[in-house]
């Protein structure tokens, strides 16, 4: 069995799974996806799709209060 590995650009990533340009460019600077020569992998953009759709609803971390 072979299996080909889709590459997509940003636009497309985004549009693949419904979200804004915005939102890949934050994934992207949190190092929830990885583009190289400006492409990401789709199994990769989806695993951080999954892992985004997972935390939704969460209350974010505390951060400690400066003195």
């Amino acid at each position: 069995m072979t299996t080909t590995t889709k590459f997509l650009t940003r636009k497309e990533a985004a549009e693949r799974v419904g979200k804004n340009l915005a939102t890949i460019y934050r994934w992207e600077e949190r190092e929830l996806i990885v583009f190289v020569l400006d492409r990401v992998r789709e199994v990769d953009l989806l695993a951080a799709d999954k892992k985004a759709r997972e935390r939704r609803g969460r209350p974010r971390a505390l951060r400690p209060r400066a003195a």
